[in-house]
């Protein structure tokens, strides 16, 4: 279970969706909600419900943060950091499936915007389903 604060679009009828995600400092985790209240309500004005994720192992969502886990080679060099980001993309993937089926979603593509490392993950995602994706930022 991941722990994610749901804004209901403001508007009447369905609304397109969009998921913001935050950032991370390496070999910390997060102690506190980021709800991103400002830009949802932002969005939330203008005709989007917005879910605003925190990533396994970060306040109350269970797991293990594991996007530190980069591969390094024998002098230490970085070589990958694929484990890690697959994790949060599985976090990604189970908020859009779960937000998708909240009651004033409409179908079709979402928009992603997140802060630091969640703006990448935002950018990595639109590179690995750009069908599903009206935007990032």
């Amino acid at each position: 279970m991941v722990e994610a604060t749901f804004y209901p679009s403001a508007g009447l009828g369905p609304a397109p969706l969009a998921i913001f995600t935050h950032g991370s400092g390496v070999g910390r985790n997060q102690l506190r909600t980021w709800s991103f209240s400002t830009e949802a309500h932002w969005l939330r004005d203008n005709g989007f419900a917005v879910l605003a994720l925190m990533r396994r192992g970060r306040c109350r969502s269970e797991g293990i943060n594991g996007e530190e886990d980069f591969e390094c080679n024998h002098e230490g060099n970085l070589i990958g950091a694929s484990g890690g980001i697959a994790g949060a993309v599985e976090d990604l993937e189970s908020a859009i499936a779960y937000a998708r089926k909240l009651p004033g979603i409409r179908s079709g593509p979402l928009l992603l915007a997140g802060q630091s490392r969640g703006g990448f993950l935002a950018m990595h995602y639109v590179g690995l389903k750009p069908s599903e994706v009206m935007g990032a930022w």
